[in-house]
C-alpha cells in the first residue's frame, strides 16, 4: 500500500447500474496523484474493487457529464461516473 502525500487527491466516483451492484456502494473514494490521467484512475479502481476486472472492457468513465479519452487529466472537483 503507498502512502498517502499532500499531493494526493481523493477522488469521489459515482457508480451505476450493475457496477454499482458488483461493488455494493454508489460512490468509492480514489486517491491519486494530482494530475492523474482516467487511465490511472480505471487502473487504480480495478486494483480496489477486483469484483470491477470482468467488466474492464465493458465500463467507461465519464467527467463532468461527459465520456472522455483516458488520457483526460482528472482533479477532486471533477463529477466522475462509472457507467
Amino acid at each position: 500500500m503507498t502512502a498517502v502525500t499532500s499531493d494526493d487527491d481523493k477522488i469521489k466516483v459515482r457508480m451505476y447500474a450493475i457496477l454499482r451492484e458488483a461493488v455494493g456502494k454508489k460512490e468509492i473514494i480514489i486517491t491519486l496523484a494530482r494530475g492523474s490521467t482516467v487511465k490511472t484512475l480505471k487502473k487504480k479502481i480495478l486494483q480496489e474493487h477486483p469484483p470491477l476486472i470482468s467488466f474492464n472492457s465493458q465500463f467507461i468513465i465519464s467527467v463532468n457529464h461527459k465520456v472522455v479519452m483516458e488520457d483526460t487529466i482528472i482533479s477532486p472537483k471533477d463529477v466522475i461516473a462509472v457507467l
